[in-house]
């Protein structure tokens, strides 16, 4: 118990209060950005779910109702649309892991007193990388959706 109070003590003796400071301020951004994928998540999740529900109502379709049986000549389509979110979902939440590896990364290094700039850069073109690759997928989704408007009853 000894020891860890004393890397505590050292860690504190290591950072400035002026060096957290100018750590806390260019954590910000990658807060905001977090804040920016949680939201795009949500986004993601109740379309996902909107799909999700039309599908369940095509396969609940009796096999034998010849009014309705057209609906399910849509079902493939709506399945790369839930494939494609799903993939966007992905993506989106591991670029808010890597944001929030960022945030640690910045912190722990400033309390070690290691340089951590280059990493925290490699990271941010990581995350921004994947949120790309998130957008892209949502921008694919949309793409098919609008191509076919579902068959409403």
């Amino acid at each position: 118990m000894g020891s860890s109070i004393d890397v505590i003590s050292a860690i504190w003796a290591n950072t400035s209060t002026e060096e957290l400071g100018r750590v806390m301020g260019r954590a910000t951004a990658p807060v905001f950005l977090l804040t920016a994928v949680a939201s795009f998540i949500s986004v993601l999740m109740t379309r996902l779910t909107r799909i999700v529900d039309r599908i369940r109502m095509i396969n609940g379709i009796p096999v034998d109702d010849a009014r309705r049986s057209f609906l399910r000549e849509d079902l493939p389509r709506l399945q790369k649309r839930a494939g494609l979110v799903h993939r966007a979902i992905s993506l989106a939440l591991a670029s808010g892991l890597a944001t929030t590896l960022i945030v640690i990364f910045m912190f722990t290094g400033a309390a070690l007193g290691i340089r951590h700039e280059f990493g925290s850069a490699v990271l941010f073109v990581g995350t921004q990388a994947l949120f790309a690759g998130s957008l892209f997928n949502f921008a694919r989704e949309i793409q098919i959706g609008l191509a076919d408007a579902d068959s409403y009853e």
